[in-house]
């Protein structure tokens, strides 16, 4: 895949090594790997909780009909 966009954004030191720890201890070759996986998959991971969380109310309302 061709990667011809760049996101430039400024952070301080100690956020920049935390960053780095994060995506070391996650196995990342790169940070720029890392953030990028990072930031595609948010979204992703806040319509799973969306989902989880609709199926919980679903249940609580089943519940509470039988109930």
């Amino acid at each position: 895949m061709v990667q011809n966009h760049t996101f430039r954004f400024r952070i301080t030191k100690s956020q920049f090594e935390q960053i780095k720890q994060d995506a070391k201890s996650k196995g990342y070759v790169t940070v720029a790997s890392y953030l990028r996986d990072l930031a595609l998959k948010r979204n992703n991971l806040i319509e799973e909780k969306i989902l989880e969380t609709n199926i919980m109310v679903k249940n609580i309302q089943q519940r509470l009909h039988h109930g």
